[in-house]
């Protein structure tokens, strides 16, 4: 148990700390550009009638040259008034907007497809309807383009503030999700991306077409993106963007029973994913929690095992603790201390009894079935 141990722990630090020292590093934060390059943002939505306010007025309120951007909304058979919404929007905006709504085709994929393939942009920016951003997101992400190679750009995303105790963990946890993503990827080994901030070159994405094989698995387009783009870009045409001014913030989930499905839908998806990078740190993730169980319980039977149960305990606490605050640039959270302490306590079993309920389950998103 002790070498098994000290193997998986060496393991996950090595991965930790070069995430952290990455991302305390990275110096594509503040980029700036009096390049102008043509936009369209993508906006799929299906019954986001309490949010798209929200959202429209975070877009109308960019600062980019009027005549440069599009913004393309996505109508993914929506059974609320989200439309009347966008319509009575746009008829007073400054920007070009399309609405577009899709007939035979059903899903965020097809919804982005469709979106995609109206636009004539030289720059793709994607993003959901429930989120929100700064006024210069566009300029920040499209500059990132401007004299580089990157042809596929991860943007930072963050959840708001919770006013719970479940709100501000579900912050947390999202909080270390980024902070691996966006250190895997200045490593340039990306193992993750967020389809609520994502970019790319439209040639990028003529290439890739990335969405023609996976129609069928109702989420997952971001990852999809991403691993196709893998196979065929360079190390230095895919980055992350650490800037502040980049940043999307989007809805946390104030019902457990929305977030464990939500939580459930990712796990799903993960089995169709083929990149091993990706791969390998999952399993990572999961032998370490596995071990701090095996861990406690074996500790429940043997008092020799005690002390290594609260050893591994800390050593993961403080490697979580320094990679949540070395994002905090663009995410800095409040007692952080505290709340990675209770997170620690609660995530062990908290992921297995996900991973546990996604063999069991099946679970819809809109409405719908995602995967088997």
């Amino acid at each position: 148990m002790i070498i098994v141990s000290l193997l998986i722990f060496f393991l996950y630090g090595f991965f930790i700390v070069n995430y952290i020292r990455a991302n305390k590093s990275y110096d594509l934060a503040n980029r700036k550009s009096k390049a102008v390059k043509t936009v369209s943002v993508i906006i799929p939505y299906r019954n986001e009638a309490e949010h798209l306010v929200k959202l429209i007025h975070s877009l109308f309120s960019l600062h980019y040259p009027k005549e440069a951007i599009e913004f393309i909304f996505i109508d993914d058979h929506s059974s609320d008034n989200s439309t009347a919404i966008i319509v009575s929007s746009c008829k007073a905006a400054p920007f070009d907007c399309k609405i577009i709504a899709l007939s035979d085709e059903t899903g965020k994929k097809a919804a982005l497809k469709k979106g995609i393939e109206s636009s004539t942009s030289e720059v793709i920016l994607t993003t959901d309807a429930d989120c929100t951003m700064g006024i210069h997101w566009a300029s920040s992400m499209v500059s990132c383009f401007v004299n580089t190679d990157i042809k596929l750009l991860i943007g930072p995303v963050k959840l708001e503030r919770g006013n719970s105790l479940f709100t501000s963990l579900q912050q947390l946890e999202f909080a270390a999700v980024m902070a691996c993503t966006s250190g895997a990827a200045i490593l340039k080994k990306p193992i993750a991306c967020n389809g609520a901030n994502l970019g790319f070159t439209r040639k990028l994405y003529e290439t890739l077409r990335p969405y023609e094989s996976n129609l069928h698995i109702a989420s997952g387009d971001d990852m999809f993106f991403l691993f196709a783009a893998k196979k065929v870009l360079r190390n230095t045409e895919i980055a992350f963007v650490s800037n502040p001014a980049a940043l999307v913030e989007t809805q946390v989930i104030n019902s457990i029973r929305g977030f464990v499905s939500q939580r459930i839908r990712w796990v799903k998806k993960a089995k169709y994913f083929e990149d091993w990078d990706s791969k390998k740190f999952g399993m990572l993730m999961m032998a370490v929690n596995l071990l701090l169980v095996i861990q406690l319980l074996f500790s429940l039977i043997f008092n020799t095992f005690y002390a290594l149960i609260i050893a591994s305990f800390f050593v993961k606490y403080l490697l979580d603790t320094f990679l949540l605050l070395s994002i905090r640039r663009w995410n800095p959270i409040d007692h952080i201390l505290l709340k990675s302490f209770f997170l620690s306590i609660i995530f062990p079993f908290y992921l297995l009894n996900i991973a546990l309920l996604s063999l069991l389950t099946r679970t819809k998103w809109k409405g719908r079935i995602v995967v088997k």
